[in-house]
């Protein structure tokens, strides 16, 4: 955690930035890890697109089995353009917060991907072989607040996660956190990021 750039006098924000990073070993989302079946790179990448337009944010995992390299972002968006990643142009781009870099946005941690054949990369992670090319998948594909809330610790009535105050526990707060946390001008309310109550 001390090599992620946070705010480091704010402990209520890193209760709640470290909720969202443990959401990948929770056993809610292993589960998900495990049984989701295999599909292609299309039905995939078509499910995440057709998610973002429904949902202000949603989480994806992904993997390789072959070097047994497992993580999971936060997708916030998706963009039509033109993009060169080593040396191989995509033309849609899914705009991601990456908990091991969400100090600030990065080109390369987004999922690129082209729209006809569906072969995709997250560059930053390119040395782990994290491209359709080297076998990787995604494997975790979910806006559903219950399943990225397993275990309750998020809770409306409680006020616990509510850091933007409208009464809710959802993905607009985790997106309000990240704005916090890469310097925008944006209020939170930091008591609702002590989520376990400890106080830190």
């Amino acid at each position: 955690m001390t090599a992620l750039a946070r705010p480091a006098d704010n402990k209520e924000v890193s209760s709640l930035v470290v909720y969202y990073e443990m959401l990948q070993v929770k056993d809610a989302i292993q589960e998900q890890y495990r049984t989701v079946p295999n599909r292609s790179h299309e039905e995939n990448l078509k499910k995440i697109l057709s998610l973002l337009e429904n949902n202000d944010t949603m989480i994806i995992g992904f993997k390789n089995d072959v070097i047994k390299f497992m993580h999971q972002v936060l997708a916030y968006g998706s963009e039509t353009g033109s993009f060169t990643k080593n040396g191989t142009t995509y033309d849609r781009r899914i705009l991601v917060c990456d908990p091991n870099h969400c100090n600030s946005f990065s080109d390369d941690h987004c999922i690129y991907f082209n729209s006809r054949t569906y072969a995709w990369e997250i560059p930053a992670y390119a040395q782990s072989g994290i491209s359709s090319a080297n076998g990787a998948a995604f494997n975790f594909i979910s806006a559903d607040v219950n399943v990225i809330n397993a275990g309750g610790y998020l809770s409306s009535d409680s006020g616990k996660g509510d850091v933007n105050g409208d009464g809710a526990v959802n993905m607009k707060d985790l997106v309000l956190l990240q704005r916090y946390l890469n310097q925008w001008a944006v209020n939170i309310n930091l008591s609702a990021c002590d989520i376990n109550g400890d106080g830190s």
